[in-house]
Protein backbone atom coordinates (compact mmCIF):
# COMPACT_ATOMS: atom_id res chain seq x y z
CA UNK A 1 0.00 0.00 0.00
CA UNK A 2 1.23 3.44 -1.06
CA UNK A 3 2.22 5.79 2.04
CA UNK A 4 0.02 8.53 2.96
CA UNK A 5 1.15 12.12 2.32
CA UNK A 6 2.08 13.77 5.59
CA UNK A 7 -0.73 16.57 6.33
CA UNK A 8 0.51 20.01 6.87
CA UNK A 9 -0.25 21.64 10.28
CA UNK A 10 -0.08 25.00 12.10
CA UNK A 11 -1.02 26.23 16.02
CA UNK A 12 -2.34 29.59 16.90
CA UNK A 13 -1.78 29.93 20.33
CA UNK A 14 -4.15 32.15 22.80
CA UNK A 15 -2.91 33.80 25.93
CA UNK A 16 0.06 31.22 27.58
CA UNK A 17 -1.46 28.77 29.86
CA UNK A 18 0.07 26.12 31.83
CA UNK A 19 -0.15 22.85 30.02
CA UNK A 20 -2.13 20.48 32.18
CA UNK A 21 -1.97 16.96 32.45
CA UNK A 22 -5.12 15.03 31.73
CA UNK A 23 -6.09 10.82 31.45
CA UNK A 24 -7.13 9.12 28.37
CA UNK A 25 -10.01 8.51 30.74
CA UNK A 26 -11.53 11.44 30.67
CA UNK A 27 -12.95 12.11 26.75
CA UNK A 28 -15.57 10.10 28.13
CA UNK A 29 -16.71 12.42 30.46
CA UNK A 30 -16.93 15.31 27.83
CA UNK A 31 -20.52 14.00 26.73
CA UNK A 32 -22.13 17.42 26.46
CA UNK A 33 -24.34 17.99 30.45
CA UNK A 34 -27.56 18.20 28.47
CA UNK A 35 -27.23 14.97 26.69
CA UNK A 36 -25.91 12.95 29.33
CA UNK A 37 -29.11 14.18 31.50
CA UNK A 38 -31.22 12.95 28.95
CA UNK A 39 -30.46 9.63 28.17
CA UNK A 40 -29.94 9.26 31.66
CA UNK A 41 -33.75 10.49 32.36
CA UNK A 42 -34.45 7.96 29.57
CA UNK A 43 -32.93 4.53 31.23
CA UNK A 44 -34.08 5.30 34.76
CA UNK A 45 -37.44 5.27 33.13
CA UNK A 46 -37.38 2.39 31.19
CA UNK A 47 -35.65 0.54 34.10
CA UNK A 48 -38.25 2.05 36.92
CA UNK A 49 -41.01 0.74 34.23
CA UNK A 50 -39.92 -2.72 34.17
CA UNK A 51 -39.34 -2.55 30.56
CA UNK A 52 -35.73 -3.42 30.61
CA UNK A 53 -36.37 -6.14 33.55
CA UNK A 54 -39.08 -7.70 30.36
CA UNK A 55 -36.50 -7.30 27.70
CA UNK A 56 -33.63 -8.96 29.38
CA UNK A 57 -36.18 -11.61 29.79
CA UNK A 58 -37.49 -11.49 26.01
CA UNK A 59 -33.90 -11.04 24.43
CA UNK A 60 -32.44 -13.13 27.13
CA UNK A 61 -33.88 -16.19 26.00
CA UNK A 62 -32.12 -15.36 22.02
CA UNK A 63 -28.17 -16.18 24.26
CA UNK A 64 -25.72 -15.19 26.17
CA UNK A 65 -23.72 -11.84 25.81
CA UNK A 66 -20.28 -11.01 25.33
CA UNK A 67 -19.24 -7.43 26.69
CA UNK A 68 -16.34 -5.04 25.46
CA UNK A 69 -15.15 -2.64 27.96
CA UNK A 70 -12.99 0.47 26.95
CA UNK A 71 -10.79 2.40 29.40
CA UNK A 72 -13.01 1.80 32.45
CA UNK A 73 -12.02 2.54 36.04
CA UNK A 74 -11.63 -0.64 37.87
CA UNK A 75 -14.73 1.06 40.64
CA UNK A 76 -16.48 1.59 37.87
CA UNK A 77 -15.82 -1.75 35.63
CA UNK A 78 -16.41 -4.04 39.05
CA UNK A 79 -20.05 -1.67 39.61
CA UNK A 80 -20.80 -2.43 36.19
CA UNK A 81 -20.15 -6.04 36.56
CA UNK A 82 -21.89 -6.30 39.71
CA UNK A 83 -25.10 -5.06 37.53
CA UNK A 84 -24.49 -7.98 34.62
CA UNK A 85 -23.67 -10.36 37.45
CA UNK A 86 -27.40 -10.03 38.76
CA UNK A 87 -29.01 -11.57 35.57
CA UNK A 88 -25.94 -13.63 34.11
CA UNK A 89 -23.41 -16.26 34.97
CA UNK A 90 -19.70 -15.12 33.70
CA UNK A 91 -17.92 -18.10 32.22
CA UNK A 92 -14.63 -17.85 29.68
CA UNK A 93 -14.66 -16.40 26.38
CA UNK A 94 -13.74 -20.26 25.20
CA UNK A 95 -16.57 -21.68 27.15
CA UNK A 96 -19.04 -19.44 25.20
CA UNK A 97 -17.59 -20.28 22.16
CA UNK A 98 -17.13 -24.38 22.66
CA UNK A 99 -21.40 -23.59 23.28
CA UNK A 100 -21.86 -22.25 20.41
CA UNK A 101 -19.94 -24.60 18.21
CA UNK A 102 -21.75 -27.46 19.72
CA UNK A 103 -25.05 -25.93 19.03
CA UNK A 104 -25.37 -25.55 23.15
CA UNK A 105 -27.73 -22.85 24.82
CA UNK A 106 -25.93 -19.90 25.99
CA UNK A 107 -28.66 -18.45 27.84
CA UNK A 108 -27.83 -16.67 31.07
CA UNK A 109 -24.11 -16.57 30.25
CA UNK A 110 -21.86 -13.68 30.00
CA UNK A 111 -17.89 -13.64 28.90
CA UNK A 112 -15.86 -10.17 29.77
CA UNK A 113 -13.75 -8.99 26.89
CA UNK A 114 -11.50 -5.99 27.29
CA UNK A 115 -9.53 -4.33 24.45
CA UNK A 116 -6.23 -2.75 23.88
CA UNK A 117 -4.00 -3.65 26.97
CA UNK A 118 -3.33 -0.70 28.71
CA UNK A 119 -1.64 -1.18 31.67
CA UNK A 120 -3.66 0.85 34.16
CA UNK A 121 -7.34 -1.00 32.93
CA UNK A 122 -5.64 -3.98 32.59
CA UNK A 123 -4.17 -4.28 35.95
CA UNK A 124 -6.76 -3.05 37.63
CA UNK A 125 -9.47 -5.11 36.07
CA UNK A 126 -7.22 -8.11 36.43
CA UNK A 127 -7.35 -7.44 40.08
CA UNK A 128 -11.15 -7.67 40.34
CA UNK A 129 -10.81 -11.11 37.66
CA UNK A 130 -8.69 -12.90 40.26
CA UNK A 131 -10.62 -11.48 43.67
CA UNK A 132 -13.94 -12.06 42.21
CA UNK A 133 -13.22 -15.07 39.96
CA UNK A 134 -14.51 -13.52 36.63
CA UNK A 135 -13.03 -15.03 34.10
CA UNK A 136 -11.87 -12.28 31.31
CA UNK A 137 -10.31 -12.02 27.95
CA UNK A 138 -7.88 -8.91 27.30
CA UNK A 139 -6.76 -8.62 23.38
CA UNK A 140 -4.24 -7.02 22.66
CA UNK A 141 -2.20 -5.23 19.70
CA UNK A 142 1.76 -6.32 19.91
CA UNK A 143 2.87 -3.53 18.40
CA UNK A 144 2.47 -1.09 20.80
CA UNK A 145 3.33 -3.31 23.41
CA UNK A 146 6.60 -4.63 21.23
CA UNK A 147 6.99 -0.72 20.79
CA UNK A 148 6.18 0.56 24.47
CA UNK A 149 4.92 3.45 22.94
CA UNK A 150 1.09 4.69 23.62
CA UNK A 151 -1.45 3.80 21.23
CA UNK A 152 -2.86 6.71 19.12
CA UNK A 153 -6.29 6.31 20.43
CA UNK A 154 -5.00 7.13 23.86
CA UNK A 155 -2.74 9.76 22.96
CA UNK A 156 -5.10 11.94 20.90
CA UNK A 157 -7.24 12.48 23.63
CA UNK A 158 -4.38 13.41 26.25
CA UNK A 159 -3.00 15.87 23.34
CA UNK A 160 -6.38 17.35 22.97
CA UNK A 161 -7.53 18.09 26.05
CA UNK A 162 -4.05 19.40 27.75
CA UNK A 163 -4.48 22.23 24.69
CA UNK A 164 -7.77 23.65 25.67
CA UNK A 165 -8.27 26.91 24.36
CA UNK A 166 -5.93 26.57 21.35
CA UNK A 167 -6.73 26.81 17.67
CA UNK A 168 -4.72 24.36 15.73
CA UNK A 169 -5.21 23.54 11.81
CA UNK A 170 -4.18 19.83 10.23
CA UNK A 171 -4.93 18.92 6.72
CA UNK A 172 -6.32 22.54 5.88
CA UNK A 173 -8.80 22.19 8.48
CA UNK A 174 -8.81 24.17 11.71
CA UNK A 175 -10.14 23.20 15.29
CA UNK A 176 -10.97 25.59 17.65
CA UNK A 177 -10.40 23.89 21.46
CA UNK A 178 -12.58 26.41 22.97
CA UNK A 179 -14.99 23.85 25.35
CA UNK A 180 -16.04 20.32 25.83
CA UNK A 181 -17.98 19.94 22.88
CA UNK A 182 -15.42 21.55 20.58
CA UNK A 183 -12.36 18.74 21.94
CA UNK A 184 -15.28 15.77 21.59
CA UNK A 185 -15.81 17.34 17.90
CA UNK A 186 -11.93 17.27 17.10
CA UNK A 187 -11.37 14.07 18.79
CA UNK A 188 -14.30 12.77 16.61
CA UNK A 189 -12.85 13.92 13.37
CA UNK A 190 -9.26 12.77 13.71
CA UNK A 191 -9.68 9.19 15.14
CA UNK A 192 -12.10 9.30 11.38
CA UNK A 193 -9.01 10.21 9.79
CA UNK A 194 -6.60 7.65 11.44
CA UNK A 195 -8.86 4.75 11.14
CA UNK A 196 -8.84 5.71 7.42
CA UNK A 197 -4.69 5.23 7.15
CA UNK A 198 -3.98 2.19 6.15
CA UNK A 199 0.17 1.84 7.17
CA UNK A 200 1.85 1.94 10.52
CA UNK A 201 3.85 4.97 8.77
CA UNK A 202 0.87 7.14 7.82
CA UNK A 203 -0.46 6.55 11.64
CA UNK A 204 2.80 7.84 12.76
CA UNK A 205 3.30 10.78 10.36
CA UNK A 206 -0.17 11.99 11.50
CA UNK A 207 0.90 12.03 15.33
CA UNK A 208 3.98 13.62 14.33
CA UNK A 209 2.09 15.73 12.92
CA UNK A 210 -0.28 16.81 15.67
CA UNK A 211 2.65 16.68 17.83
CA UNK A 212 4.61 19.23 16.22
CA UNK A 213 1.26 21.49 16.46
CA UNK A 214 0.15 21.33 19.51
CA UNK A 215 3.34 20.26 21.67
CA UNK A 216 6.17 22.48 19.45
CA UNK A 217 7.45 18.65 19.87
CA UNK A 218 8.56 15.96 17.69
CA UNK A 219 7.76 13.07 21.04
CA UNK A 220 5.30 12.33 22.90
CA UNK A 221 4.73 15.25 25.97
CA UNK A 222 6.15 12.96 29.83
CA UNK A 223 4.04 15.35 31.62
CA UNK A 224 0.84 14.04 29.88
CA UNK A 225 -0.99 11.37 31.90
CA UNK A 226 -1.41 8.95 28.43
CA UNK A 227 -2.56 5.51 28.92
CA UNK A 228 0.61 3.22 28.09
CA UNK A 229 0.67 -0.20 27.08
CA UNK A 230 0.93 -3.59 29.68
CA UNK A 231 4.93 -5.17 29.04
CA UNK A 232 5.15 -8.33 27.80
CA UNK A 233 6.93 -9.32 31.44
CA UNK A 234 3.65 -8.59 32.90
CA UNK A 235 1.44 -10.28 30.63
CA UNK A 236 3.43 -13.56 30.99
CA UNK A 237 2.90 -13.17 34.78
CA UNK A 238 -1.06 -12.62 34.56
CA UNK A 239 -1.19 -15.42 31.94
CA UNK A 240 -0.48 -17.78 34.75
CA UNK A 241 -3.99 -17.32 36.14
CA UNK A 242 -6.80 -19.61 34.57
CA UNK A 243 -9.14 -16.95 35.29
CA UNK A 244 -6.90 -14.24 32.58
CA UNK A 245 -6.39 -15.16 29.14
CA UNK A 246 -4.59 -13.22 26.31
CA UNK A 247 -5.95 -12.77 22.87
CA UNK A 248 -5.40 -11.15 19.45
CA UNK A 249 -6.06 -7.69 18.58
CA UNK A 250 -3.85 -7.76 15.52
CA UNK A 251 -0.44 -5.82 15.07
CA UNK A 252 -0.49 -2.44 13.95
CA UNK A 253 -4.24 -1.73 14.95
CA UNK A 254 -4.91 -0.70 11.32
CA UNK A 255 -8.77 -1.52 10.05
CA UNK A 256 -8.71 -4.95 8.52
CA UNK A 257 -11.05 -3.50 5.63
CA UNK A 258 -7.91 -0.88 4.46
CA UNK A 259 -5.22 -3.97 4.11
CA UNK A 260 -4.70 -6.87 1.49
CA UNK A 261 -5.39 -10.20 1.84
CA UNK A 262 -1.95 -10.90 2.55
CA UNK A 263 -1.55 -8.35 4.93
CA UNK A 264 -4.77 -8.96 6.89
CA UNK A 265 -3.06 -12.82 7.84
CA UNK A 266 0.18 -11.28 8.03
CA UNK A 267 -1.46 -9.24 11.06
CA UNK A 268 -3.62 -12.48 12.48
CA UNK A 269 -0.63 -14.80 12.67
CA UNK A 270 2.14 -12.69 13.64
CA UNK A 271 -0.24 -11.19 16.49
CA UNK A 272 -1.14 -15.01 17.51
CA UNK A 273 2.41 -15.85 17.43
CA UNK A 274 3.83 -13.47 19.55
CA UNK A 275 1.39 -13.67 22.54
CA UNK A 276 1.61 -17.13 22.60
CA UNK A 277 5.13 -17.09 22.75
CA UNK A 278 4.90 -14.90 25.98
CA UNK A 279 2.08 -16.60 27.47
CA UNK A 280 2.96 -20.80 26.23
CA UNK A 281 -0.77 -20.87 25.84
CA UNK A 282 -2.91 -21.48 22.38
CA UNK A 283 -4.53 -18.15 21.22
CA UNK A 284 -7.69 -18.85 19.79
CA UNK A 285 -9.98 -15.78 19.50
CA UNK A 286 -9.35 -12.22 17.58
CA UNK A 287 -10.86 -8.86 18.16
CA UNK A 288 -11.11 -6.19 14.88
CA UNK A 289 -9.58 -3.29 15.32
CA UNK A 290 -12.15 -0.51 15.66
CA UNK A 291 -15.07 -3.82 14.84
CA UNK A 292 -17.32 -1.94 12.81
CA UNK A 293 -18.62 -3.58 9.72
CA UNK A 294 -16.78 -0.71 7.31
CA UNK A 295 -14.26 -1.32 9.07
CA UNK A 296 -13.87 -5.14 9.75
CA UNK A 297 -14.48 -5.52 5.40
CA UNK A 298 -15.10 -8.92 3.63
CA UNK A 299 -12.25 -10.33 3.70
CA UNK A 300 -11.01 -10.74 7.34
CA UNK A 301 -13.99 -12.96 8.05
CA UNK A 302 -12.90 -15.35 5.75
CA UNK A 303 -9.30 -15.31 7.10
CA UNK A 304 -10.44 -15.19 10.40
CA UNK A 305 -12.35 -18.48 10.93
CA UNK A 306 -9.24 -20.31 8.90
CA UNK A 307 -7.08 -19.47 12.08
CA UNK A 308 -9.33 -18.69 15.24
CA UNK A 309 -12.55 -20.46 16.54
CA UNK A 310 -13.74 -17.07 17.09
CA UNK A 311 -13.93 -13.26 16.00
CA UNK A 312 -15.57 -10.48 17.73
CA UNK A 313 -16.83 -7.45 16.83
CA UNK A 314 -18.32 -4.04 18.19
CA UNK A 315 -21.96 -4.69 16.77
CA UNK A 316 -24.20 -5.07 19.24
CA UNK A 317 -26.03 -8.31 20.15
CA UNK A 318 -26.32 -11.35 21.52
CA UNK A 319 -24.76 -15.18 21.23
CA UNK A 320 -27.56 -17.09 19.41
CA UNK A 321 -27.43 -20.46 18.20
CA UNK A 322 -27.28 -18.87 14.75
CA UNK A 323 -24.23 -16.28 14.93
CA UNK A 324 -21.50 -16.80 12.70
CA UNK A 325 -18.39 -17.13 15.60
CA UNK A 326 -16.38 -15.25 13.40
CA UNK A 327 -18.80 -12.03 13.48
CA UNK A 328 -19.88 -12.10 17.71
CA UNK A 329 -21.81 -8.92 18.39
CA UNK A 330 -20.73 -8.00 21.84
CA UNK A 331 -22.24 -4.96 24.28
CA UNK A 332 -19.93 -1.90 25.10
CA UNK A 333 -19.96 -0.78 28.19
CA UNK A 334 -17.79 2.30 29.46
CA UNK A 335 -16.51 4.80 31.76
CA UNK A 336 -19.70 7.17 31.59
CA UNK A 337 -22.52 3.83 31.74
CA UNK A 338 -24.58 4.44 35.11
CA UNK A 339 -26.20 1.44 36.51
CA UNK A 340 -29.18 1.60 34.39
CA UNK A 341 -27.47 2.27 31.32
CA UNK A 342 -25.72 -1.23 31.41
CA UNK A 343 -29.03 -3.19 32.29
CA UNK A 344 -30.53 -0.66 29.78
CA UNK A 345 -27.76 -2.15 26.65
CA UNK A 346 -28.01 -5.58 28.22
CA UNK A 347 -31.47 -5.80 28.06
CA UNK A 348 -31.99 -4.13 24.64
CA UNK A 349 -28.79 -6.88 22.44
CA UNK A 350 -31.11 -9.05 20.74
Amino acid sequence: MSHQMQPMASLTHPEPTSRRSTSAIEPTLLQPVPSRWITGLVTDILVRSQVVGLLNKLNGRNGGLILAMHEISAEQLESQLETIAATHTFVPLTELVDRLDRSLPTRGLAAITLDDGPEAITEGAAAIALRRGWPMTFFLPTGSIDRQQPAWYHEIPALLLASSGRTFSVDHRTFQLNGSASIVSAIDALTTDFRALSTSASVEGLLLTLRRALLSADELDPMLQVLRPLTWERVGELARHDELSFEAHSVTHLAMSRLSAVEIEKEMTESRTRIEGVTGRPVQHFCYPYGSWEDIGVVAPKIARRLFRSSVTMSRGRCTRRVDTALLPRVSLYESDTVHSVQTKAALAR
